[in-house]
C-alpha cells in the first residue's frame, strides 16, 4: 500500500494551488456504483494508476490533520472553520496530487540519493542539539516517542527530496522582472487600517419616482450599460441511452464473471464500534493511577462501562459515555489498536499505557466483513454491465457519425443520411439548457467553449452523448429601449437612491470631522443605525469587499489620517472611510528586503508552474474514487467535532 499522505505536508505547498485548479471542475470515476475492475482494491479509498490509498490511511490522516488545527487553533478551533477550508477534499487531492508526483519523478528517474537522505536528515533541526546531529540512536528514539515508523519517515523523506529535484527541473530558468519586484512588494507590504462607514440603497426609504421621460433620458445617456449577452447556436446530434438499453444483452457468465472479479465492491466491511475510559496520570502519581486503572476495569462490565466513563474518563468523549464510534478510535496510539483489534464484543481491555494516561477499551459492536452472495448483487450487476455495454455501444455509434460529418459544411443537409436525431438550436447563452434534451446547460457550456465552425465529440450529458457543432456567435449589442425598459426602470432607480446616498454621506463625513471625540462620533453614528467597520487594505485589493473600483489605491494612500473622506460610490453602496494608520515601506526597506522576497515570489511561482504541470497531467492518469466509503470515513472523523 501506498502511505502518501504524511504529517508533514511542507514538501506539498504547490498542492495548495492545485486544488483551486481541480475545485473548478475535475470529476473522478466513482466505483462505488459503477463497473469499475478492483481486483484486490480491499478497503481502497482511491487508486490512483494501480496504487492505493486505504480508508484507514485516509482516515488517519485526516483525524490527525483535525487535531493539528485542534492544538494550533485552540479556542478558535471549530467544525464550522474545517467545512468552510474543504479540508477532507483537500486531503483527498493532496493523495491523487502527490501520487502523480511521485510517478512523474520516476518517469524521469529522478530519486534522492542515500546521501542527500542522510544530509536531509543531520541537517534538519528537529534532530539537531546546540548546532550538531543528535546521533542515530537518539534520532530513532525521537521518532518512536512520537510514533513514526523510521523507515515510512525515512521513505517520505526520498520523495521530498525527488519532488524537489522535479520541481526544480520543471522551473529552472524562472526569473521576476524587478520593476514587477518591487510592485507585487509593495502591494504585499503596504496597508492602511481603515474605519469604514458603509450606507446601502435600503436607507432610502422614500419613493423613487421614475416616469417613462426620465428613464429613457438615462438610457440614452447610459447605453453601454444595457448590453444583450453573448449568444451561440449549434447543430447537436444526439443519442439517448435509453434508446439503446433494447440492444444489449447481458448473459448469467457475464454476471458471475463480473461478481469474480470485482467482490471487494460488493463487501460490507467488518464494523468495530469502540468505548475508552481514560485516566490521565503524571510521573509523581503513574503508580497510583495504574491500581486505580486495575481496579476500575475488574470491576467493568458492558452494562456499567458507559455510566463510569461518564463519571470518571477524561478524555473527550467521556460525556458520550466514552463511545468513539466506528472510526474514531483509529487514530488511538497502536498499542491501543492492537488491543482492540483482539478484543471480543463487550470484553473489558486491561489498563494500556498511552503514554500520559491509562485507557480501559471494550467493543460494544463488532461484525465481521461479509462479500455479498452473488445473487444478492446479480441485478446490481446486470444493471453495471447494461450501462457499460449502452454507453460503448452509443460512443461507438456517434464516433461513426462524426467521422463523416466532421469535415462536412451543412450538417443539416448531411443529417438525412444519418440514422440520428438533429437538432438546430436557438441562439443559447452560456449555460442555458436545452430542454428536448438536457436540463444541465451541458450543450450551451460546449458551445461557449469552441471556436465558430468547430465540430466536438463525444460531449456527454446525463441522458446520453452528442456531436456538437457551433454554427454561428451572436455578439453582444446594445438593445433598444423597449427590450430593456425593465432593466432602465431599476437601474434609474438604483441610480437615483445612490445619488441621495451620496448627499447624505457628504453631510455625514463633515458631522463626523466636525465631533470632537470617538465616543460622541458612535453616538452619531448609532442615531443613525451605522457602524464603524475596521478593516486593512493593501494596494490593488478590493475595499471593505466592495467590487473593484479604478484609482482606489491612490485615494486611499492619499487620506489624510484621522479624517473622513468624500463619499466614494459603488453600484450597491457608498463609504465614507477614515485612515487610522498608513504604513508605506520606503526605498531603503524594499532595498533590505529584496532578496528574501525576491526568494519568497519565485517559490510561489515554481508552485504555480508545478501545480500546472501536475494538472494537466492528470487526464493520463486513471484516478477511481470510492465515494461512499469517502463519506463514511469523513463523516465518521467530522462526527467527533459534535
Amino acid at each position: 500500500m501506498l502511505r502518501t499522505m504524511r504529517n508533514n505536508l511542507k514538501s506539498l505547498s504547490w498542492v495548495l494551488w492545485l486544488v483551486i485548479l481541480t475545485f473548478v471542475g475535475f470529476v473522478f470515476v466513482e466505483w462505488g456504483t459503477g463497473g469499475m475492475s478492483l481486483t484486490g482494491a480491499k478497503n481502497a479509498l482511491l487508486i490512483v494508476n494501480g496504487e492505493t490509498v486505504t480508508a484507514d490511511e485516509f482516515q488517519k490522516q485526516l483525524m490527525q490533520t483535525i487535531d493539528n488545527y485542534r492544538r494550533s487553533m485552540k479556542e478558535n478551533f471549530n467544525k464550522n472553520m474545517l467545512m468552510q477550508m474543504q479540508l477532507p477534499q483537500q486531503l483527498l487531492q493532496q493523495s491523487i496530487n502527490s501520487i502523480i508526483f511521485d510517478n512523474e519523478a520516476s518517469r524521469f528517474k529522478i530519486k534522492a540519493t542515500d546521501k542527500e537522505l542522510r544530509r536531509r536528515i543531520v541537517e534538519s533541526p528537529g534532530f539537531q542539539r546546540d548546532g550538531r546531529f543528535i546521533g542515530v540512536k537518539a534520532y530513532e528514539n525521537l521518532l518512536a516517542y512520537n510514533r513514526i515508523d523510521v523507515k515510512e519517515f525515512e521513505q517520505s523523506l526520498r520523495r521530498e527530496i525527488a519532488r524537489e529535484k522535479l520541481e526544480f527541473l520543471l522551473s529552472a530558468g524562472l526569473a521576476i522582472d524587478p520593476d514587477r519586484l518591487e510592485k507585487l512588494y509593495h502591494e504585499e507590504m503596504d496597508s492602511v487600517e481603515l474605519d469604514v462607514v458603509r450606507l446601502t440603497p435600503d436607507r432610502v426609504k422614500q419613493e423613487i419616482s421614475a416616469p417613462r421621460e426620465k428613464i429613457a433620458a438615462f438610457y440614452q445617456a447610459n447605453k453601454p450599460m444595457f448590453m444583450s449577452p453573448e449568444r451561440r447556436a449549434g447543430v447537436v446530434i444526439a443519442l439517448q441511452f435509453k434508446d439503446f438499453t433494447s440492444q444489449v444483452t447481458i448473459s448469467p457468465q457475464e454476471k458471475f464473471t463480473y461478481y469474480k472479479e470485482n467482490r471487494e465492491m460488493f463487501q460490507t466491511p467488518e464494523k468495530t464500534r469502540v468505548s475508552r475510559i481514560l485516566l490521565p496520570y503524571t510521573e509523581s502519581d503513574r503508580e497510583t493511577v495504574l491500581a486505580s486503572a486495575r481496579e476500575l476495569s475488574g470491576k467493568l462490565n458492558a452494562e456499567t462501562f458507559a455510566a463510569t466513563a461518564r463519571e470518571q474518563s477524561k478524555d473527550e468523549k467521556a460525556a458520550a459515555g466514552g463511545d468513539w464510534g466506528l472510526q474514531g478510535w483509529r487514530a488511538f496510539s497502536p498499542q491501543e489498536i492492537r488491543i482492540i483489534n483482539n478484543l471480543s464484543q463487550n470484553e473489558i481491555s486491561t489498563p494500556v499505557d498511552t503514554g500520559d494516561g491509562f485507557s480501559i477499551l471494550t467493543v460494544t459492536e463488532k461484525t465481521v466483513e461479509k462479500i455479498a452472495d452473488f445473487n444478492e448483487v446479480a441485478a446490481r450487476i446486470e444493471t453495471i454491465l447494461q450501462n457499460r455495454k449502452v454507453n460503448e455501444l452509443v460512443k461507438t455509434r456517434l464516433a461513426a457519425i462524426f467521422e463523416r460529418i466532421e469535415k462536412v459544411k451543412d450538417i443539416a443537409a448531411a443529417s438525412k443520411s444519418i440514422d440520428a436525431p438533429v437538432i438546430e438550436t436557438a441562439a443559447l447563452t452560456n449555460g442555458e439548457t436545452l430542454e428536448e434534451l438536457e436540463d444541465m446547460g451541458i450543450v450551451s457550456r460546449k458551445l461557449f467553449s469552441m471556436e465558430e465552425g468547430e465540430t466536438a465529440f463525444p460531449v456527454e450529458f446525463g441522458k446520453g452523448m452528442a456531436v456538437v457543432r457551433l454554427q454561428r456567435i451572436e455578439k453582444p449589442e446594445i438593445l433598444p429601449f423597449e427590450a430593456a425598459e425593465a432593466e432602465v426602470r431599476e437601474k434609474f432607480i438604483q441610480a437615483t437612491r445612490l445619488r441621495l446616498l451620496q448627499d447624505e454621506a457628504g453631510e455625514l463625513a463633515d458631522r463626523l470631522n466636525a465631533v470632537g471625540d470617538e465616543e460622541a462620533l458612535k453616538t452619531l453614528l448609532r442615531q443613525r443605525d451605522l457602524e464603524i467597520e475596521a478593516v486593512t487594505y493593501k494596494r490593488g485589493n478590493r475595499l471593505a469587499g466592495m467590487d473593484v473600483k479604478a484609482g482606489i489605491d491612490e485615494r486611499i494612500f492619499g487620506l489624510t489620517p484621522g479624517k473622513f473622506s468624500e463619499p466614494i460610490t459603488y453600484s450597491n453602496a457608498v463609504l465614507v472611510v477614515r485612515a487610522t494608520s498608513i504604513h508605506v515601506m520606503g526605498e531603503e526597506d524594499f532595498k533590505n528586503s529584496r532578496e528574501a522576497f525576491y526568494q519568497s515570489k519565485l517559490e510561489e511561482l515554481r508552485n504555480r508552474i508545478v501545480a500546472s504541470y501536475i494538472y494537466q497531467k492528470r487526464e493520463a492518469y486513471d484516478i477511481r474514487f470510492n465515494q461512499e466509503l469517502y463519506d463514511k470515513v469523513t463523516n465518521a472523523a467530522l462526527s467527533r467535532l459534535n
